[in-house]
């Protein structure tokens, strides 16, 4: 038996009146809901491996954006900290 907190309770009694009051197949819920996360998480890290994909590409072509040298020199002996207008 599984205890039914408020939240999975108000679902889970919407769900039996749904199914005509059948039993809910625990199992089922949990491969729908991990598929459900995991499609979730993927759609999140998405962007994160374009821009890594991005990255990789401008290294081996050489392509990238020009570093400024003097400026990330400054950066990293002042400790600067970016403030961009809002």
């Amino acid at each position: 038996m599984v205890t039914e907190t408020e939240p999975v309770k108000a679902v889970l009694d919407e769900l039996r009146s749904l199914q005509g009051g059948r039993k809910i197949e625990l199992p089922d819920l949990v491969i729908r809901g991990a598929k459900d996360k995991i499609r979730e998480l993927k759609a999140e890290g998405e962007p994160a491996r374009e821009a890594s994909q991005a990255i990789a590409d401008w290294l081996v072509s050489g392509s990238g954006p020009e570093v400024d040298v003097a400026a990330a020199e400054e950066v990293k002996h002042l400790g600067l900290v970016a403030s961009y207008d809002e």
